[in-house]
């Protein structure tokens, strides 16, 4: 309990935002930001708050603004309600999904069953921040984000460093064991366990997201 509320204090507090090149290949395709939000109220109780922003662009081929939100419960960081707002160059859509202990209920009248509780892919990365992982040691949690859902084991793999725009980490990666949502985190390792680097894929892309800058601000 101690190891989780130091995190939540020095890095899931309502104002971190984590700023990230995105790179397809050697090629940075865009941005993606991070962002912990005020604490919000759903279904009568209160959430923590976590928001990505992601823009794409291939020139003369394809533009995109993605923004995903999710909320939580306070404590195990378990999804309460997700949504997204895609804008691509040829298409818009927008949805909500409030989740239960066994549905998923999404604003377009799509009905979900869940095995358990779950995380979405937002809540997912945030959660891995909050473990007190070393070397060796496996966390096993299901995920279920837009409208997929996949039992998740993320193993420890071990330590490096890596050479960022906002300077050098010592990191611990966090990888998934076959494909799937959650990726490949390199969580920094100190008290605020920063997502450095993560793989993962954007509407089937694989794509790698590296910090570039820290700050705080008001939410947008």
């Amino acid at each position: 309990m101690f190891a989780f509320l130091t995190i939540v204090l020095l890095a899931l507090a309502p104002g971190e935002r984590l700023d990230y090149d995105v790179r397809l290949g050697p090629v940075s395709v865009g941005r993606l930001e991070l962002a912990t939000l005020d604490p919000d109220t759903v279904r009568g109780d209160s959430g923590r708050r976590f928001r990505a922003t992601i823009e794409l662009a291939l020139p003369l081929v394809f533009r995109a603004r993605y923004v995903l939100d999710s909320w939580a419960t306070p404590e195990e960081l378990l999804t309460l309600r997700s949504g997204k707002k895609t804008v691509e160059t040829r298409y818009r859509a927008q949805w909500r999904a409030d989740y239960f202990d066994s549905l998923a209920v999404y604003s377009d009248g799509d009905t979900l069953s869940l095995e358990q509780a779950a995380r979405d892919l937002l809540t997912a990365w945030q959660y891995l921040r909050t473990l007190p992982l070393a070397t060796g040691d496996t966390a096993r949690f299901f995920v279920h984000s837009d409208r997929r859902s996949q039992n998740v084991t993320v193993v420890a793999r071990g330590h490096r460093t890596v050479e960022t725009e906002c300077g050098r980490f010592r990191v611990l990666e966090l990888a998934q064991l076959g494909s799937g949502l959650v990726g490949t985190m390199l969580r920094s390792d100190d008290q605020r366990r920063l997502p450095v680097l993560i793989r993962t894929s954007i509407t089937g892309v694989p794509v790698t997201a590296q910090l570039r800058a820290i700050g705080t601000g008001e939410e947008g």
